[in-house]
């Protein structure tokens, strides 16, 4: 058996708004087209810095949705 690792893992969620600002995701709904980052910390230093490799890039669906696959 083969298992191609390369697609093995993946980083995935959602971008939601909280409508009505009650701290509840129940009400919670989707936003699409919101870009969304991926980097690799490659400094060591907390947040994005100069140093920080951009490893990909995607796009909420209508639903809010992204995901990165084949890390």
């Amino acid at each position: 058996m083969v298992i191609d690792v390369t697609a093995a893992f993946r980083i995935e969620g959602n971008v939601l708004e909280d409508v009505n600002g009650d701290s509840s995701l129940a009400d919670a709904v989707g936003i699409g087209s919101v870009d969304v980052y991926l980097y690799q910390d490659t400094d060591a230093i907390a947040g994005i810095s100069a140093g920080d490799s951009l490893v990909a890039a995607t796009t909420t669906n209508g639903s809010g949705f992204y995901s990165f696959v084949g890390l």
